[in-house]
């Protein structure tokens, strides 16, 4: 599938998710750890955009995501809110937190790699992932 192709698609699954009808019960729905949030995916991505997913690369879906669905998980799941305004962490960032994920960024980028590989059948390796990213801020701070 061609680049421009997947981007096209993933801007088309953004748009849907983020313009549904608010009455969708699962919308609302805000994960309250890790697992929640990995069921969640697979509930917001209706099954002709999972079989899309499956047919690119881990790299490719993480890149066509951060600005979609990454944004999404930030802005809406990381943080309690109450008219708008963020009130505190919501108890999935906690989790990710103690998990040692550090920025906001990671986080979402850790339930990204880990529904792709979910959906793809592949090991998850989460901590083989949590240790990737710590190792990352440690060695770039040599």
């Amino acid at each position: 599938m061609s680049s421009m192709k997947s981007i096209l698609i993933f801007l088309i699954l953004s748009i849907k998710i983020l313009s549904q009808d608010l009455s969708f019960p699962d919308i609302d729905y805000h994960p309250k750890n890790f697992e929640e949030a990995i069921a969640q995916l697979d509930v917001l991505y209706p099954d002709s955009i999972k079989e899309q997913i499956a047919e690119i690369d881990e790299n490719e879906f993480l890149k066509n995501t951060h600005f979609t669905t990454g944004r999404f998980i930030r802005n809406e799941w990381l943080y309690d809110r109450f008219l708008g305004f963020n009130i505190g962490d919501s108890d999935l960032r906690e989790q990710l937190l103690e998990m040692g994920i550090p920025t906001n960024d990671d986080m979402s980028s850790l339930i990204l790699r880990t529904y792709y590989r979910h959906l793809t059948n592949q090991d998850l390796k989460v901590e083989e992932q949590i240790i990737d990213i710590q190792n990352y801020y440690f060695n770039s701070n040599k």
